[in-house]
């Protein structure tokens, strides 16, 4: 059984995953603090409906880019976990798991996977063809930096990009749950042993 825990989008979700059955949990960001607050609420909570906490075979965490506040909170409630249950912690990266679903799905040349955060913070890496960072990424303070120039370039964002339009190929709205729950994502080989936040300042 697979526990995620996703606290860098703008929505973080638990999501527990068991072969073909999935059951996902919601923190609201409403009010400052309510993630360290309601995290281990919300997965006991979500066990309480059928499971136990004891077959929990691996945890994975989404090691960022995002706030400060939410990828401590993230990843210390995973290796908090993983080390109560003995049971394995892997960290993944947002930009990878976007990268990865668009690579399954589409064929462009370079792709930009922008990633939402909660706290009103935007990451933006950018691809070439051979999966390697064209630039270092950054935090987007303007999302008109998002406009593009270039042909055959794909954009991948966790969350709808409102009140703009794009000069991309073709722009995709996938949420990390989403990708979570209807992949295998074992398959995209981004899971890392050594969990460490991913920050951009």
């Amino acid at each position: 059984m697979l526990l995620l825990i996703d606290t860098i989008s703008n929505c973080s979700r638990i999501i527990l995953k068991s072969d073909n059955i999935t059951n996902s949990s919601k923190i609201l960001h409403n009010n400052k603090g309510q993630i360290s607050e309601k995290i281990i609420q919300k997965i006991i909570k979500l066990f309480e409906k059928k499971y136990s906490l004891k077959k929990i075979s691996k945890i994975i965490v989404c090691t960022g880019p995002g706030s400060f506040t939410g990828l401590r909170i993230g990843i210390s409630t995973a290796i908090g976990l993983g080390l109560a249950l003995n049971v394995k912690v892997y960290g993944i990266n947002a930009f990878e798991i976007l990268l990865r679903f668009s690579r399954i799905k589409y064929d462009f040349e370079e792709i930009h996977t922008f990633v939402q955060s909660s706290n009103n913070q935007n990451f933006l890496g950018v691809f070439d063809k051979k999966d390697q960072y064209i630039y270092k990424p950054k935090k987007i303070n303007d999302i008109l930096e998002l406009q593009n120039n270039k042909k055959n370039v794909l954009l991948i964002s966790n969350e709808k990009v409102k009140n703009l339009q794009l000069n991309y190929s073709k722009v995709v709205y996938k949420q990390i749950n989403e990708i979570i729950i209807n992949h295998d994502i074992s398959k995209f080989k981004l899971e890392k042993k050594i969990i460490e936040p991913y920050y951009i300042n």
